[in-house]
């Protein structure tokens, strides 16, 4: 049976224009050109189906919006529903208008996710949620298929949801040690140099939009996607970006979905390496409401 949000929509959700763009990780896969961008957006929307989302049945029809959002809706495209290109449509002055399009994947680490708040896009059919994961871990995700699924986000929801990155920019290695003072000398103005050999990180990018992060973390699988995306091949990359516990010893991991344009030189990690990365952090509905009976 679908569950609802217990809690309103609206109480969450806010405004804010300057935390989307119209083509989202597009130049990930090294499409800056803003005509080829456009090209292959109204290919989607020309010859894509509708995509109902993740959180509920798999209808391809109109999700329903939340009480006092516009109507919308998703186009996918390919249309096998798995990864590719979505295009969010927004009824605006009674016209439906494209709000936006994203490059999306449907697979991630699965993880239970707190709804704190909504990020919106100025037509309201973008959205990034803030939340956590593993109890503190405070995230902001995200969401391509946003439009379709809206409706299963309010107040208190909890959600399970499969976590992926999309990387800009990824080497392997750490970052230089650097200096830090030794609280535990006996002035106190010792200091001693901190390595990240074993460090598993998530920091959210200064000047930057919700949901971009700089991770450094062990490689713990790594594997080619079985598809081509934007006539690229992707790598699959499991990583560790932070832990938690009394004594951390639980590793929180997401996917990380790495085309050839990324990867340098075409070197792709292995299993124990330490990797960088520049991402976009996003999030699929896996199930939605899950506390709710």
């Amino acid at each position: 049976m679908d569950k609802k949000p217990a809690g309103n929509f609206s109480a969450i959700a806010s405004v804010d224009e300057e935390a989307f763009e119209f083509f989202n990780m597009f130049d990930a896969f090294g499409i800056e050109d803003r005509d080829r961008a456009l090209a292959l957006v109204g290919e989607a929307t020309k010859m894509g189906l509708l995509h109902p989302g993740f959180g509920g049945r798999a209808i391809s029809e109109m999700q329903p919006p939340p009480l006092g959002e516009p109507k919308g809706a998703l186009l996918g495209h390919p249309n096998i529903f798995r990864s590719g290109i979505v295009v969010s449509l927004v009824n605006v002055n009674n016209q439906m208008t494209v709000d936006g399009a994203s490059v999306y994947f449907s697979e991630g680490v699965q993880h239970r996710f707190a709804l704190e708040s909504i990020t919106l896009s100025k037509n309201r059919g973008m959205g990034i949620l803030h939340g956590t994961i593993a109890d503190d871990v405070a995230i902001s995700v995200f969401e391509p298929s946003f439009i379709s699924d809206r409706q299963w986000h309010g107040e208190g929801s909890i959600h399970e949801i499969a976590l992926y990155g999309v990387p800009y920019w990824l080497e392997i290695g750490t970052p230089p040690p650097i200096e830090v003072p030794d609280r535990f000398s006996g002035d106190g103005t010792e200091t001693k140099l901190l390595y990240f050999n074993k460090a598993a990180m998530i920091l959210a990018l200064k000047d930057a939009p919700p949901s971009f992060y700089s991770i450094l973390g062990p490689v713990k699988a790594v594997r080619p996607y079985s598809l081509e995306v934007l006539g690229q091949r992707i790598t699959e990359i499991t990583v560790t970006v932070a832990r938690v516990g009394e004594d951390y010893e639980k590793d929180v991991d997401i996917k990380l979905f790495v085309p050839d344009s990324i990867m340098s030189a075409g070197t792709i990690p292995d299993v124990g390496h330490q990797i960088q990365a520049t991402i976009r952090l996003c999030s699929r509905l896996w199930i939605a409401n899950v506390g709710r009976n």
